[in-house]
């Protein structure tokens, strides 16, 4: 089911919207959805050590 674009733009003119066509696609094609967990840690850093910031004359000077 699903397979031409024909059926597919029938359910759009019927009212289904784009994300329920492609579940549908899915779920009667037998195709399985993998997803990676994400995982993203935040971490924060105290610098407590810290130079004087850099100034233009002295970037010059590294130059």
């Amino acid at each position: 089911m699903l397979k031409t674009p024909e059926e597919r733009i029938r359910l759009l003119i019927a009212g289904f919207s784009c994300k329920a066509i492609e579940k549908m696609y899915i779920e009667q094609n037998g195709f399985k959805i993998t997803n990676l967990p994400l995982y993203i840690e935040l971490v924060e850093f105290e610098i407590t050590n810290f130079k004087k910031p850099a100034t233009s004359e002295m970037a010059v000077e590294c130059t």
